[in-house]
């Protein structure tokens, strides 16, 4: 089944287009294709450039930056002793969990999955080398701020003054804007480790969407995290509200949210994981570069809600393949 749904019903054309941005020197060798997967109204595409800017590339699927010389980079890889690894594939979260505490943890036990010392130290670079690596690393994270056990890693002005020549963040999240949800301190992460786009509702547009093809090709980032939370204002207001009954454009999230409220009859609180699954199966689906990021095994897309109360992050899926068109 395709939870396929327009990127946007709002139709961009009726507000002045911004000036294109004065082009970065890192991406002068790495070019990211036009967004011409996402039709508008009218069934031109979106062009992120000037009119004479140079003909639109195929989509293309970049290798990670180079980290910075003066630090140390420590690759880890899904083996036997990570527990969300289990004959190739990731492991459920829940089994995932229960084979951390059976086989040790970063803050207890004799056999951890990543070394803690290393993750701590901000001259080394813990960077997974696959996406079930990239997904054990959140995992274990967030255990450790639940329990709270965190390391707090990379987080003073030697790991910041270490990226300042360049980032390889081993995670993208497309996260809620709350207040209340910070994804580092919730993963237990720190400076220069995830890459994270925040809108209110965690929802998709255009822009988004080529944030995280910026993320995901261009920096290296294994895997795409969707990231909602209970108690959602932006789910329930569009549960509960009318597009005119509030101010400015606040209404435009109503769209994309309305088709989760849609499949689970209006329930408010089971909408807030629909609309986690929806939105990371159109980033999955309507994203050429993402799809086949996928494809290549180099990136999952895994969805998950935070609990405001209890602090742990329970998935609701992961998308580890994305069939063709004439499989569907």
């Amino acid at each position: 089944m395709s939870y396929y749904y327009p990127v946007t019903h709002v139709p961009y054309a009726q507000y002045p287009s911004p000036a294109p941005l004065a082009p970065q020197p890192m991406l002068a060798s790495r070019p990211l294709a036009s967004a011409t997967h996402l039709p508008t109204p009218n069934g031109q595409p979106y062009i992120v450039a000037s009119p004479v800017a140079s003909p639109v590339l195929a989509p293309t699927v970049t290798t990670m930056q180079r980290p910075p010389a003066n630090v140390q980079v420590q690759r880890v890889r899904a083996d036997s002793m990570n527990p969300s690894y289990a004959d190739g594939k990731l492991l459920e979260q829940g089994a995932a969990s229960e084979r951390r505490r059976t086989t040790g943890s970063p803050t207890g036990g004799t056999t951890p999955e990543f070394p803690p010392a290393a993750h701590h130290d901000p001259e080394v670079l813990v960077y997974p080398e696959d996406p079930i690596s990239a997904v054990e690393l959140l995992r274990a994270g967030n255990e450790r701020f639940v329990r709270g056990q965190v390391l707090a890693p990379h987080r003073n002005m030697e790991r910041v003054k270490n990226l300042a020549g360049g980032q390889n963040p081993f995670a993208a999240f497309l996260s809620c804007a709350d207040s209340r949800v910070p994804v580092e301190i919730l993963f237990d992460q720190g400076f220069g480790d995830i890459f994270v786009v925040r809108v209110a509702g965690n929802v998709s547009n255009p822009e988004v969407v080529g944030s995280l093809e910026f993320g995901t090709s261009v920096l290296g980032a294994k895997v795409l995290y969707v990231l909602g939370h209970t108690a959602c204002g932006a789910v329930k207001a569009a549960g509960t509200c009318e597009g005119e009954d509030v101010p400015g454009l606040v209404s435009s999230l109503f769209y994309h949210v309305k088709p989760a409220l849609r499949n689970v009859n209006g329930d408010v609180d089971a909408a807030v994981g629909e609309n986690v699954k929806l939105q990371a199966q159109q980033l999955a689906e309507v994203s050429p570069i993402i799809r086949t990021l996928i494809r290549q095994k180099k990136l999952i897309v895994v969805g998950g809600v935070y609990d405001l109360e209890s602090g742990q992050v329970k998935e609701v899926c992961q998308i580890t393949e994305v069939p063709s068109t004439a499989q569907k």
